[in-house]
């Protein structure tokens, strides 16, 4: 199973669970908040989501995890096509981080 199989398994594992939220005003929400604990960008999201994204992490000290998943993978391990995904579960949010820097 190579890296990107494995951030998609965790990626269902975390979906069933319910501890992910989809869609980039629901994360942003979540994240000024402060109930989400790290936040996922697929690798073709557009510049400037990641920027604002990255923004409101940023000033809410959130991480924010790129994966080597694409958009089009979401709709597959998720069942909706999308570029921003939050995780609420600080144990989920750490895997995440681990496996990010794990195949860099």
């Amino acid at each position: 199973m190579n890296s990107q199989q494995k951030m998609i398994s965790l990626l269902t594992i975390c979906r069933k669970a319910g501890k992910l939220l989809t869609g980039f005003d629901a994360v942003k929400e979540q994240v000024m908040s402060k109930k989400v604990s790290a936040v996922l960008v697929t690798s073709d999201a557009s510049p400037k989501t990641v920027k604002e994204i990255g923004f409101f992490c940023g000033k809410a000290e959130i991480p924010v995890i790129s994966i080597e998943a694409e958009t089009s993978d979401m709709h597959y391990a998720i069942g909706r096509k999308t570029a921003v995904m939050g995780v609420t579960d600080e144990g989920f949010s750490k895997k995440f981080s681990e496996m990010s820097s794990e195949y860099k």
